[in-house]
């Protein structure tokens, strides 16, 4: 998902404390909500397509509907607790809400259905239950079952990569999101986005 306006650089220069400014520009979870995204440092341009690109069974669009309650299982499985306020209460109750712990959920949306685009060029994206976009970048096939999102890394303004295992089973994905040890505040934030967008277990089906 794509969630909180400014609440990249609101983590980074703050460090991992409390939640960031909101705004809005483009963006999704994979939750099944529509999300807002965090701000961009810079315009991101879509990564260049890795030679595998083409012909990886990834190409496609999939949909889920996923609820609050797994997203913040999620995130407190990976440890990324600070991140919950923007991309799990941001995305699930409204921009901008707060939350008291252990109640994150209380008010959240109904869960709608929520799809991630791959296509054979290397662009992916985020549709709402409407069908509108509300996120985008690129994607490269770092290998068989290993992506990396380069330019939503550079979004964030994080220097390293943010990589995403994925497993197609016919016309089902899954994904793995697995957090990076250690992880500084920039880190934390490009992995609260992948962690919003691709959280499991429960697998996308292929539209």
């Amino acid at each position: 998902m794509r969630l909180v306006a400014s609440m990249a650089m609101t983590l980074i220069l703050a460090g991992c404390s409390g939640a960031p400014t909101t705004g809005t520009t483009s963006a999704p979870p994979s939750a099944g909500v529509s999300a807002s995204l965090p701000a961009q440092t810079a315009a991101a341009s879509p990564s260049p397509a890795s030679p595998s690109a083409a012909s990886s069974a990834i190409v496609g669009e999939w949909v889920r509907t996923a609820s609050c309650e797994e997203a913040l299982a999620a995130f407190t499985e990976a440890g990324l607790l600070d991140q919950v306020p923007a991309w799990v209460v941001g995305n699930y109750v409204g921009e901008g809400a707060t939350a008291a712990p252990g109640k994150e959920c209380a008010n959240a949306k109904p869960a709608v259905p929520h799809s991630h685009f791959f296509t054979a060029d290397g662009r992916f994206g985020s549709r709402d239950e409407n069908g509108q976009d509300v996120d985008d970048g690129g994607y490269q096939v770092v290998d068989s079952d290993t992506l990396s999102f380069g330019s939503h890394a550079q979004e964030f303004g994080y220097a390293g990569d943010i990589l995403v295992d994925y497993s197609v089973e016919g016309d089902q994905v899954t994904f793995q999101v697995k957090v990076p040890t250690p992880c500084d505040p920039a880190c934390r934030v490009a992995y609260g986005w992948a962690m919003s967008a691709f959280f499991g277990p429960r697998p996308f089906d292929r539209t």
